[in-house]
């Protein structure tokens, strides 16, 4: 819609009938004065791609997309590429569970200094590779909501992030799986944190800087040895954070457990809570959404 519209400073989308969009990829692509983005009430709900979305629009420096309604997308690939300016992204908003590629999502921001994707659920997320490459100012992430059950690769997903200490995970965070699926041809988790100098896992265990000489002809490029929570399971460079997802319910959450009891005429008082009822998968949030559109039907 605005490719490479070099000289667009502001965009205000308010107003504009978007319930039938399924494509919003490369819409602001290349747009290098962007500086400001205004969605209104746009509605979202049927986006099913943002990939390039952002790409290359070197004079952004901040974004808050949290009312974005993302409940359809699948493809996030290259959404923030070469932001060269980007400081601050907030996606706390962004429903995940649809969502399948985030490969490059925040590739040579370097700039980045702050993202949040508190209650992302990346349970069908496959590819993650490069997420994070060249992101050189960013110094802590979280990553406690991620579900990495589906990843198949997460290949340079911290590569020469020169200034990361800290990356929290939770015990959703698993990616046996991946590195099993090697193949021979492509190490799914291979350079995963080369030239993370100041990385340091919650232990005490710090990146080792003579790991940065990788045998790039060999299996030593797995990474997936340190990809995990730092302490008596071994050392490694991520710091353990609980998962969140099932913490304290909101008022529209009890309002549906009430509903919930109303529907089945039961007394569940005693045992049923919002994480009884909601599907393992499902953050509160989004469970209260969905039971709100069933029981409101």
């Amino acid at each position: 819609l605005f490719e490479g519209c070099e000289a667009l400073e502001h965009a205000d989308l308010s107003g504009l009938d978007t319930s039938g969009v399924t494509q919003m990829n490369s819409m602001f692509r290349n747009c290098a004065s962007l500086q400001s983005v205004a969605f209104g009430d746009i509605d979202t709900s049927s986006v099913e791609s943002v990939a390039d979305m952002f790409t290359g629009c070197t004079s952004l420096e901040s974004i808050d997309l949290s009312s974005f309604d993302s409940s359809s997308v699948s493809q996030m690939s290259r959404m923030f590429e070469f932001c060269d300016n980007l400081k601050s992204v907030n996606l706390s908003g962004f429903c995940t569970s649809a969502t399948g590629y985030i490969d490059y999502l925040f590739w040579r921001c370097w700039k980045l200094e702050a993202v949040d994707m508190s209650g992302w659920n990346t349970c069908n997320v496959k590819w993650a590779q490069h997420a994070f490459e060249y992101c050189t100012s960013l110094e802590s992430v979280d990553l406690s909501s991620w579900d990495t059950s589906s990843m198949d690769y997460v290949t340079c997903i911290f590569e020469c992030c020169s200034a990361l200490k800290t990356v929290y995970v939770s015990e959703r965070w698993d990616i046996d799986d991946v590195s099993r699926n090697y193949d021979g041809s492509l190490c799914p988790t291979e350079f995963m944190f080369v030239h993370c100098d100041k990385l340091v896992g919650g232990a005490g265990t710090a990146y080792e800087t003579d790991r940065a000489a990788y045998d790039f002809d060999s299996v030593d490029c797995d990474d997936s040895r340190y990809a995990r929570i730092d302490g008596d399971g071994g050392p490694g460079y991520f710091t353990y954070k609980p998962y969140s997802g099932a913490g304290s319910v909101s008022f529209e959450s009890d309002y549906i457990v009430e509903r919930v009891r109303a529907y089945t005429s039961d007394d569940l008082s005693h045992s049923w809570s919002m994480d009884a009822l909601r599907y393992d998968w499902m953050s509160p949030d989004e469970w209260a959404q969905y039971a709100h559109e069933f029981f409101t039907k």
